[in-house]
C-alpha cells in the first residue's frame, strides 16, 4: 500500500497539467480570447456548431464564436507578410488536431486566412471564390 502512493502522486500531477501546455501553439492577436483558454481548448467545437446554427437555421449573424474571427485573430503572417493557412502544419488550429489526430474539415469551405488576404481560400479547387464574403457580393450583386 505504501509503495502505490507515488502512482497516485504522479496521476494527480498529470491530470492537473493540461497536455496543450507542452504543445507549441501560435498565439492569438489579441491580449486575451473571448473565453478562458482551458474552456476554448475543451469546447470550441461546440460553441462553432451552437452558432453556426443561429447564423444558418435562423439568419443571426451577431454571433460570439465566429469563425471568421477565430481564423482573423489567430492567423500568422509569413516573412513576405502574407497569411499563413491556420489550418497548415504549426499554425494555430493544425498543432492541436495533428497531436490529437483529429482531421480539420471546417476549411474544406471556409477560408483558412482573413477575407483581406491574397492567395489561399482553404480550399485545394481553385475554382471556389476566395471566401462565404465574397460569394455573398457575387449573388448580391446578380440581377
Amino acid at each position: 500500500m505504501l509503495l502505490r502512493w507515488p502512482a497516485y502522486l504522479l496521476m494527480a500531477l498529470l491530470a492537473s497539467v493540461s497536455w496543450a501546455d507542452w504543445l507549441d501553439i501560435p498565439r492569438g492577436k489579441g491580449d486575451e480570447c473571448i473565453e478562458p483558454t482551458e474552456i476554448m481548448r475543451k469546447q470550441h467545437m461546440q460553441f462553432l456548431f451552437h452558432d453556426r446554427d443561429l447564423t444558418m437555421r435562423e439568419g443571426n449573424r451577431s454571433i460570439r464564436h465566429s469563425l471568421v474571427d477565430c481564423v482573423d485573430c489567430h492567423t500568422q503572417t509569413n516573412q513576405q507578410q502574407e497569411a499563413v493557412p491556420i489550418n497548415a502544419s504549426g499554425q494555430f488550429c493544425a498543432v492541436c488536431h495533428e497531436a490529437v489526430s483529429v482531421k480539420i474539415d471546417c476549411f474544406s469551405c471556409h477560408a483558412a486566412v482573413p477575407d483581406n488576404s491574397s492567395g489561399y481560400s482553404g480550399s485545394m479547387n481553385a475554382g471556389l471564390p476566395e471566401s462565404v464574403h465574397a460569394l455573398m457580393k457575387k449573388w448580391a450583386a446578380m440581377p
